[in-house]
């Protein structure tokens, strides 16, 4: 959890920021629990991380992970969320493997089938 929220903050350039404040970077939803002053502990998990794995490279994560909340909608706080992460991209993975199928058998344009699919 530390990780995340200190990889977050060194993308956003303040590690004071509160988790529940990054909630309206791409109008994904971020902390739903309580909220908690983890302040000085991540001060030292931001130091630890920066020397494991340079500035250059806790910059990277943070975004990545900031990449990752915006792209799929979900909160990233937590190793949790990381497994639901990949499960919902697991889920769209046979999804689109069941779209393209479909759209193989009747000869359909992909989009138009799953635009058709959406609207019934």
């Amino acid at each position: 959890e530390e990780v995340f929220q200190s990889s977050l903050a060194a993308v956003h350039g303040d590690r004071t920021r509160s988790v529940d404040s990054q909630s309206r970077i791409g109008d994904v939803p971020m902390h739903q629990a309580k909220v908690l002053d983890r302040s000085e502990r991540l001060k030292e998990t931001e130091a630890l991380l920066r020397t494991r794995l340079g500035a250059a490279g806790l910059l990277q994560m943070g975004a990545l992970a900031e990449e990752l909340r915006c792209l799929l909608r979900v909160k990233v706080e937590d190793g949790n969320d990381m497994c639901m992460a990949e499960q919902m991209v697991v889920e769209l993975n046979a999804f689109y493997d069941k779209l393209a199928r479909r759209a193989a058998q009747t000869g359909e344009d992909l989009f138009k089938l799953f635009m058709r699919l959406m609207e019934a």
